[in-house]
């Protein structure tokens, strides 16, 4: 959750499942858990979204750090500024709001394609 030390989750994560149970596909899918982001490893999986709990899209510095990230200007998100910034809580959750979290993911992906 800063510039420093930026993750993306892969198989087996909390983000992954939600990502899933929503109706859309991890781009991240070469690993399991939650590895160091890399400018090659990010054009590589090019996503179409950047889903973003709400306290890392803070930490990072908001939007703009993240559209300036090396290599997000080579991604379909990054072209389009595709970004979904949720609850922390929300997006991992589980809990009594789980509906909720699939219901707003499912909207978001079906706005893109």
């Amino acid at each position: 959750r800063n510039p420093n030390s930026i993750f993306v989750s892969g198989k087996n994560t909390a983000a992954h499942a939600m990502i899933e149970l929503s109706g859309a596909t991890n781009a991240i899918t070469e690993f399991s858990e939650y590895k160091q982001l890399t400018p090659e490893g990010l054009t590589k999986a090019n996503p179409d979204i950047i889903l973003i709990p709400e306290g890392s899209a803070k930490g990072l510095g908001g939007e703009d750090f993240i559209w300036n990230l090396p290599g997000m200007n080579l991604t379909k998100a990054g072209k389009e500024k595709n970004i979904l910034i949720v609850n922390d809580l929300l997006l991992l959750g589980f809990g009594p709001r789980f509906p909720k979290a699939i219901s707003i993911l499912n909207q978001k992906w079906n706005s893109i394609k």
